[in-house]
């Protein structure tokens, strides 16, 4: 297969299967009917492919352990703050101080994971509304090819000639008309 040609469903399919009984992608080019550099490419890009919806999963539940972990830490720092506390009494201002900002921190870091969590969420969805409206482009054009030729009479040429002589102000003749219906520009 030349180089630059894509592979069909058919071949990505038979590479996939191939690949995956033997191991051997000189053999699923062999039976793809396909070149063994495009099966190599097609392979490294499922892997990449893979490779990134794990990163993508990993830093999600990243996110959510940290989520975690700082409504923990919160909870703990306002309880120490809080008059329920026998300690907090007798505690230092210093102390008192390093707290509440240790409060205020953590309370920052929960709006912005919370704020990444659903910018993440919002782009994902983006991307999936993006690709679904590129889908249906692609199908409209393919079930109905534009035509940018306009069919125009002899008479309407003549016409449009005359209107746009007038904001020239000379006399604009198209010219005869090939067999195509195209103006031969003399």
């Amino acid at each position: 297969m030349p180089r630059g040609v894509p592979l069909t469903p058919l071949q990505v399919e038979i590479i996939a299967r191939v690949h995956e009984e033997t191991g051997n992608a000189a053999e699923a080019a062999r039976q793809a009917g396909c070149s063994p550099d495009a099966v190599q490419l097609r392979l490294k890009a499922d892997a990449n492919r893979q490779r990134s919806a794990l990163h993508a999963r990993a830093c999600e539940r990243g996110l959510r352990e940290g989520r975690r972990h700082m409504t923990a830490a919160s909870r703990l720092l306002a309880g120490i703050l809080s008059m329920e506390t026998p300690g907090a009494l007798v505690m230092d201002p210093k102390d008192i101080a390093a707290i509440a900002n240790a409060l205020t921190s953590t309370t920052k870091v929960r709006l912005d994971l919370a704020a990444t969590l659903r910018k993440n969420a919002q782009a994902r969805l983006t991307r999936e509304k993006t690709r679904a409206e590129t889908a249906i482009i692609c199908h409209r054009l393919e079930q109905s090819p534009v035509d940018d030729r306009v069919v125009m009479t002899y008479e309407a040429r003549e016409r449009l000639a005359a209107e746009l002589s007038r904001f020239v102000g000379r006399p604009l003749g198209l010219g005869p008309v090939d067999q195509d219906g195209r103006g031969t520009g003399r």
